[in-house]
Order: C-alpha cells, then sequence, then structure tokens
C-alpha cells in the first residue's frame, strides 16, 4: 500500500512540474497578458534621426542679398553699344558663397515681364507698356496694335527686318527655355520661359566668379523710323534648389496595463524638430490589433507641427473590451523632405485586468445533462471553439442556439458579455416490425413510434381460417400499446388459433354428419336391445332361480345396469343436439 502512495505522489509532483513549465512558456510565448513588442524588437525608432529636406524657393532677384549666392548683369544701353542696332551681348556673373547650414544645388535665372519705353532718339517718349509672350514665337512681343501717347494705333506685326513681331528673345550656348510651372513650382502654368544655363552650381566651388556670357535681340520698328529708340528692362527672378539637414527626436508612450473597460486610456510622445530653418511634420496615432504585424491611422488624431520645434502628442480616449491586446505607435512623417519615409515610435501596449475579461456561460438544458467539458465562462481574446453535446434520455441532440434561435457553434475571440446557449432536442424515433407468421397486418398499425408519444394501441391482423389471438414479445408477454417511456426499436408476433368455418358448409360435410347421425341411432337401438335382451334373461333368471337372499341381489344388479344405459342415451341425444 505505502509503494501505490509513494508512486501516486511522485506522478502528482511530475505532473505539477509539468503544469509548471507549460505556463513559463505560455508566458514566454504571451498567451498571457504581457508586454507585446513590435517587429522592429523595441528598438526605438525616432532616436536622432537624421532627415535631409529639398527645398525650392523662388528669389525675386538673382542678385539679390542671400547667403547662397550673388548674381549680376551686364549689359550695354540701347543706342549706344549695340551691335547691328538690334543686339545686345550681355554677361551675367554669379558666385557660389560658402554655406556650411545650406547646400546650393541648382539655380536657373529666368526672364519675366519685361517692360518697354519707346523714345525720339532718347528725348520724348512716344510710347510705353510691357511685352506679352508670345508662345508661338518662343519670344517677348509688343502689343499689336501699338497705342502711343498720341492716341495713335501702330502695326506692330512686322519687325524692320521683316521678321513676324516686333519682340525681344535671347540667344546663346547658356539660354534655353524651361516650364513656367516648373519655374514657379506651379501645375497651373503651362507656357514657357527663356532661362539662364548656369550648369552644375552644386560642383562649382563656393566664391569662384562665373561669367556666362548670352546674346539678347530687339527687333526694332516704331511709324517706320529708325530714330525712335526701344529701351527695356526686365525681371529676372530665379528657381533656387538647396537643401540642408534636419533631426527629428520622439520619445516612446508608455503601456496601459491593468484597465478596466470604460477606463480612461492616455498615450503621448514629444516630438523634438532641429534644422537650419523651420521644418514641418504630419503626426498621426496608429493602433495594430494584431501583436503588431499590421498598423492603421487613427485619422481623427491626426495633426501637422505648423513649424514649432517641441511637441507634445497626446492620445486619450475612453477605453473598450475591443482594445485588449492593441499596440499605439506614433507615425511621423516630414513634409517637403527628400526623405519623406515616416518614422516611428516604438508602440505601447494596453491590457485590462484578467478578472474583467472574463464572462459567465449560462446553459439552459431543456431536460438534459451537460457534458461536463463545457466550460461555465471564457475569456475576451480566447473565446470558445466549439461546445460539446449534452444528453437527455430518449432524445436526440440537434445543437445550441440563442434565445431568438440563432445556432451557436462555437464563441469568437472578440465576443463580450454573459452568454446564454439553449440546448435543442428531438424525440427519438425508432422501428416496430412485424413477425406476422402467414398473416397479413393492418394498413393503421405504424412502423414507427416516437419517444414521448407511444402507441395508443395496436390494430389486429388477419389470416384466413385463423382467428387474431394477440400481439405478443419474443417472451410471449402479451403487447396492446406502447407507452410513453418506451426506448428502442420492438418486434411484435401475432398469435393465431385455427376455427372451423361454419358459414361455409358443403354437401359432403353434411353427408358426414347425417352418417354420424345415422350411426349414433343405431347404437341407440343396440343399446335398447341390449338391455331389452338383458331385462328377458333377468326374468327368466328370476323365475328359475330359488326365491332366496341372492335375488335381492339380481334386482340390484339389473337395477345398475338400467341406469347405465340410460345415461348412455343422455349422452348421445347431447351429442346429437349440438350437432
Amino acid at each position: 500500500m505505502k509503494k501505490y502512495q509513494i508512486l501516486h505522489k511522485v506522478l502528482s509532483l511530475r505532473r505539477i512540474g509539468s503544469l509548471s513549465v507549460t505556463i513559463v512558456l505560455f508566458t514566454l510565448l504571451g498567451t498571457f497578458p504581457s508586454k507585446v513588442f513590435a517587429t522592429n524588437g523595441g528598438a526605438v525608432t525616432t532616436a536622432d534621426k537624421l532627415y535631409v529636406f529639398d527645398y525650392t524657393t523662388h528669389m525675386p532677384w538673382v542678385g539679390a542679398s542671400n547667403s547662397l549666392f550673388k548674381a549680376s548683369f551686364n549689359l550695354p544701353s540701347p543706342g549706344t553699344s549695340t551691335i547691328d542696332g538690334d543686339r545686345y551681348q550681355g554677361t551675367l556673373a554669379f558666385t557660389k558663397l560658402p554655406n556650411s547650414d545650406y547646400r546650393l544645388l541648382n539655380v536657373i535665372p529666368y526672364m519675366d515681364s519685361p517692360t518697354f519705353t519707346i523714345t525720339d532718339s532718347g528725348g520724348v517718349t512716344a510710347a510705353s507698356g510691357t511685352y506679352k509672350w508670345d508662345e508661338t514665337l518662343q519670344a517677348w512681343a509688343l502689343p499689336n496694335p501699338l497705342i502711343d501717347n498720341t492716341s495713335t494705333s501702330i502695326d506692330t506685326s512686322q519687325a524692320l527686318n521683316g521678321t513676324a513681331g516686333i519682340k525681344i528673345y535671347m540667344t546663346g550656348t547658356s539660354t534655353g527655355f524651361m516650364p513656367l510651372s516648373a519655374l514657379r513650382n506651379d501645375p497651373t502654368l503651362l507656357e514657357t520661359r527663356p532661362v539662364f544655363l548656369l550648369g552644375d552650381v552644386a560642383g562649382l566651388t563656393p566664391n569662384l566668379v562665373q561669367n556666362v556670357p548670352f546674346n539678347l535681340y530687339q527687333e526694332r520698328a516704331y511709324n517706320g523710323d529708325p530714330n525712335k529708340w526701344h529701351a527695356f528692362n526686365f525681371n529676372v527672378p530665379a528657381l533656387v534648389e538647396y537643401e540642408y539637414d534636419g533631426q527629428v527626436r520622439g520619445s516612446n508612450p508608455e503601456d496601459q496595463l491593468g484597465l478596466v473597460p470604460g477606463g480612461a486610456a492616455h498615450f503621448e510622445s514629444e516630438v523634438n524638430l532641429s534644422s537650419p530653418q523651420k521644418i514641418t511634420v504630419d503626426m498621426v496615432w496608429q493602433r495594430s490589433k494584431d501583436k503588431g504585424l499590421s498598423f492603421n491611422d487613427i485619422p481623427e488624431s491626426l495633426t501637422n507641427s505648423e513649424g514649432d520645434n517641441t511637441l507634445r502628442k497626446t492620445l486619450d480616449f475612453i477605453s473598450d473590451i475591443p482594445d485588449e491586446g492593441s499596440l499605439y505607435r506614433l507615425k511621423v512623417t516630414p513634409i517637403g523632405s527628400k526623405n519623406n519615409d515616416p518614422i516611428y515610435t516604438e508602440p505601447a501596449v494596453l491590457t485590462f485586468k484578467p478578472e474583467s475579461l472574463s464572462f459567465n456561460i449560462h446553459y439552459v438544458l431543456n431536460g438534459g445533462i451537460n457534458h461536463p467539458a463545457n466550460p461555465l465562462t471564457y475569456t475576451y481574446g480566447r473565446g470558445i471553439s466549439n461546445f460539446e453535446g449534452p444528453q437527455r434520455e430518449g432524445y436526440i441532440f440537434t445543437g445550441w442556439t440563442d434565445k431568438e434561435g440563432n445556432s451557436i457553434a462555437n464563441i469568437s475571440t472578440d465576443a463580450q458579455g454573459d452568454k446564454t446557449l439553449y440546448a435543442n432536442w428531438q424525440a427519438s424515433t425508432y422501428k416496430i416490425n412485424y413477425v406476422l407468421n402467414g398473416g397479413e397486418n393492418s394498413d393503421q398499425n405504424p412502423n414507427t413510434y416516437v419517444y414521448g408519444q407511444g402507441i395508443p394501441r395496436f390494430e389486429k391482423a388477419m389470416r384466413q381460417g385463423y382467428t387474431f389471438i394477440g400481439w405478443t414479445d419474443q417472451n410471449g408477454e402479451k403487447i396492446e400499446a406502447l407507452s410513453v417511456e418506451e426506448q428502442g426499436d420492438k418486434t411484435l408476433y401475432a398469435s393465431w388459433k385455427k376455427v372451423a368455418v361454419v358459414s361455409n358448409e358443403n354437401d359432403d360435410t353434411k353427408d358426414s354428419k347425417a352418417s354420424e347421425k345415422d350411426k349414433a341411432s343405431y347404437n341407440i337401438k343396440k343399446i335398447q336391445y341390449t338391455a331389452t335382451s338383458v331385462s328377458f334373461e333377468s326374468r327368466k333368471e328370476r323365475d328359475s332361480l330359488p326365491q332366496t337372499g341372492e335375488k335381492g341381489k339380481t334386482s340390484l344388479y339389473i337395477l345398475g345396469a338400467l341406469i347405465l344405459v340410460a345415461l348412455s342415451v343422455l349422452g348421445v341425444k347431447k351429442y346429437l343436439a349440438r350437432l
């Protein structure tokens, strides 16, 4: 006995040890509530993140004062140093400046909005205005017709040299055309503009002057008078591209542990932005419900830094059971950056107290007995994969439903709240087999019966020449009905008794009976004759025998014989009467 007790203790200790190992493994695998790590292994993704920002800035004049470059134009005055009266040979002096904060990538000066003044040999002004860009000519042209200061309409469709329009335009190896939409960073502008090509500005040596030559033509005409001078001025803004470094830092939000459904959840991250000039970022909180495999934006949390350097971004909401185990992180996206890939904080987890996630399961068995494996509670996030069927004597279980009759096969992992399951039953149906022993069954006798209903009575079977006595079981016990408590398949045996059918006698039968009556009459007569003979002999013996005591005995014998004969005659008559 002690040996078995020791063995039982050893096995119990072994089970306890196995259970402990299992609990440890489940804890490590995240089955029990614990810190859930994202796929980046817990690294802080926003710490000292360096970004290169690529900005395009339009400067109003290439010669404007700035810290990136210097530029100036050298262009002769009209009417004094022109070649052939129409061509001006100009120079653009460009100098890249050293700058530790900004890196100059490209500068493209372009001609924009030139104006004109026409004078009498440099004296009195005859007309003035603004050139119009002609896309077909790829040049700036005088308005046509031109209205001078005397309100005279002048045709400007032809220049003195016969070319179309009176215009100005640039030529040279360092000139060209670019879309105005690219120069002004405006996709709605579809025209082109003449530009100055400076080459690889990023590769230029700082403080080294670059002289870029170009030719500018002015085709003149004013009422056919060559003494009219055309003076003009033009703006030269520039597309300027430069880049600088920006740094983004962000603190990780803290886990929200031990909450209860309906409690306030709070996550926050501090974002620090630093760069030579203000930069902007978009910030939005993200949530993951699959332990960090995928994240989705929370749109209502989207904000922009609006140039601020330090921001505290928070996420506050009233928690609900579906938030259990969710991960929350901040997504930061630089705006206008050459590297605009989003950056993220390390995600934080939201978990509830275990007891607040446990719900009751109530079973309405409707007369059945529940299966011992069916649980009485379930936990949010785990649910119940399946339910076992209960048992009920005489019934087949057809499934669990809710109170509306909807089928319930399991409880999903995102279900919550107490649940009530209703057991549904169908009464068992059994077979009835009839052993007729040569007879024919009644059509009203059923082939099956249902538990709880039974059979109130069975109809008689029929068989030619036999009388139906009743139904019995295999043991010969009489069966007249099946009670509501009966179960299982049944076999009924038909019992018969052979009988003569009086109503259908034939002549042979009548002759046979008549013959039997004749025989009976003959026997009666024979008995009567025998009795008479016996009486006669008795008298003879009486007359011949002496009158002693023996005479009394002889009379008693004769009386007994007569009584026997009489009884025999009465029996024969009763027999014939029955026939």
